[in-house]
This record gives structure tokens, sequence and C-alpha cells, in this order.
């Protein structure tokens, strides 16, 4: 299952605002010139990070993967990879070369799915995942790091997590006689009802983070998803599936609209 870990400050921070269990959306990915001090195994080089795809893996050698970020970011987060096993770690550079922990803390993963690390905004530019035990060549795809959307209300009803891939297409073969010889695995992957917002206020959805995140859904670019991040580790990679984000009119001042997410799960 997906992981979901805080620096306590910021949880603090979440909590005194009333907004710690309200759904997020990452989707501005501030991470950039990755290297591997290590090296990269053969077929797997660090360029691959710079794509959005979940199948394009970069192979670190030694267990390090540093980025920059050129601005402060709260929020970091990993999804395709090959950790189960290990103990992932995003740290900063305090100066100096003094490597220090985001305050999130490390994370032991127990299988390959996405991670967040949520911290105090943190003006750092020199940033690493570390990566220590689990698989002798690890494997990522997608490693992401910004500032995440906080949605200014949660909802209850109408959505179901895909705690699995709930579309599965299989391949199943009959005999001429009706008995059942075998399934085979075409396609999976999750795409659970619109995440439902009734009645978020007209001035954040007319604001201008959130009029970027709506270009960005519609134009089918990727981004991570949590929707209850204090009460559940659901944190899923999601792409546009569906209509286009239309807001229309609920209550005076507000504004009602679902977001269509296609969910990423390793095959």
């Amino acid at each position: 299952m997906s992981v979901i870990v805080y620096d306590p400050a910021r949880l603090g921070a979440l909590a005194a605002q009333g907004i710690a269990d309200n759904p997020l959306f990452l989707f501005e990915n501030d991470a950039g010139s990755f290297a591997v001090p290590g090296g990269t195994a053969s077929g797997g080089p660090v360029e691959n990070l710079l794509t959005d795809a979940t199948s394009k893996y970069c192979l670190p050698i030694g267990g390090v993967v540093t980025f920059s970020t050129s601005a402060p970011i709260t929020c970091a987060a990993i999804n395709a990879h090959s950790f189960t096993g290990a103990t992932v770690a995003v740290q900063y550079d305090a100066g100096g070369g003094t490597w220090t922990d985001c305050g999130a803390g490390s994370v032991t993963c127990t299988d390959n799915t996405a991670v967040m690390w949520r911290f105090p905004p943190n003006a750092a530019t020199n940033w690493r995942l570390t990566i220590s035990g689990g698989p002798s060549q690890p494997a990522i795809a997608n490693l992401w790091a910004g500032v995440e959307m906080v949605m200014p209300q949660r909802f209850f009803r109408g959505y179901a997590p895909p705690i699995r891939p709930n579309v599965v297409e299989t391949v199943t073969n009959i005999s001429d006689g009706g008995h059942y010889l075998g399934s085979s695995l075409k396609r999976r992957g999750s795409a659970p009802p619109p995440a439902p917002f009734d009645h978020v206020p007209d001035a954040f959805v007319r604001g201008a983070e959130f009029g970027r995140f709506m270009d960005h859904h519609a134009g089918g670019d990727p981004f991570f998803f949590a929707w209850r991040p204090q009460t559940y580790d659901d944190v899923f990679f999601a792409w546009r599936a569906g209509d286009t984000i239309q807001p229309t009119n609920s209550t005076p001042g507000r504004r009602a609209f679902q977001i269509g997410m296609r969910y990423h799960h390793e095959p």
C-alpha cells in the first residue's frame, strides 16, 4: 500500500488550519537537474527521471539520486519504483554538504506503490533521495518535489478509493465444450468514480493555482493525488479520465465540479 509521512510541525500546522485531511494534488514538479553519483546501470539513464512516463526507469547505482529545486517546496513523492524491502528517505543539503532529513523520516517500502513526504516550506535547493537495502538494482521512474495544492473541501460519499486495481481487462480461453482453459492479463489500472467537490469557494476556483491545475488536468498531464491524507495512506499517481473540470454554480459563492482520474498501478 502507498504511504504518506509527515514532519510533525507540518502536520500540526495543517491541523491548526483544519485542513490536515483535505484532498491534495501535487501537479507542479519542481525537481530537476537529476544526477546519480554512483552512475546508472545499462538501460536506465538518469534522464528517464525527466519524463513523466511510468515505464521509463532510472537504474541508480549506489543508492543515491540527487536533484535540485528552484523554489521552496513542501512535498516530495515517488512512484513506479522497485523499492520493496528498501528504506528510502528525502534529504536536503543544509550547507557545506551536510545532508539533513526533510523531517518526515524514512519509509521502509512493503511494495512498489507511491510514497509521499510532507514537511514545512524548505528553501534548500539541493536534495537527494537515498535508498538502502532492498533489491540489488533499484529502479525508479517518477521522483517529484514541489508544493501541493490543498483543496478547501473534503468529500465523504460518492468516492470509491481503489484499494486494488478496479479496471482489469483479461482474455479468457474457453474450449468448444465450454471448459475453462485459462486467462491472461491484458491491462489493469484504476478509474474510480470522479472525485466529487460540491461546495468549493468561488475565490479558490477562480484563483491562479486552481486555474493552472485545470489546464494541467485538461491536457492529460499527470499528478499525485491523496483524498484523505491524514486518515488514509492512499496516494496515487494519476492523470485525466473523462471530462475536463467544469465548475458549476452550487450555492451562493460556491462551485461544484468533479475531477475524473485514472490511477497508475504496477503491472
